[in-house]
């Protein structure tokens, strides 16, 4: 699993332009400038590509009250109703509460996309 750290981010980032630079020969290139390039793109907006999740004993590490998206429809993780074998079960505006596994089933293989991982001191991911 990649790291999802921002500073881990802008480093590859960093390293991408400089690497990308040297190869298209531009030799006045050097590491500061690549982060100084890295801080520019992340000021406008740039963000690290959104987590995809495939595995479901992955999934169930997420925890309560964490969203994804699969197959265009947002499920929220809510606990799983006296369920112990199952960390949370998966909610979706419609249908039935869905186990980590069912949830991939229907994403047939496509995974689902992490869009909110609630964190203890309130930060998200």
């Amino acid at each position: 699993m990649a790291d999802r750290h921002p500073l881990h981010a802008r480093h590859r980032l960093a390293r991408h332009l400089y690497d990308t630079a040297r190869a298209r020969q531009l030799d006045d290139i050097h590491t500061g400038h690549a982060g100084a390039f890295a801080d520019a793109v992340i000021e406008l907006g740039w963000r690290p590509p959104a987590r995809v999740i495939t595995d479901p004993a992955e999934l169930d590490t997420l925890p309560i009250g964490s969203v994804v998206r699969g197959y265009g429809v947002a499920h929220q993780a809510c606990p799983g109703y006296g369920r112990s074998n199952y960390p949370a079960l998966w909610l979706k505006p419609t249908g039935r509460p869905q186990t980590s596994a069912e949830l991939l089933a229907d994403c047939r293989g496509a995974g689902v996309t992490v869009l909110y991982v609630p964190t203890e001191d309130g930060d998200t991911e």
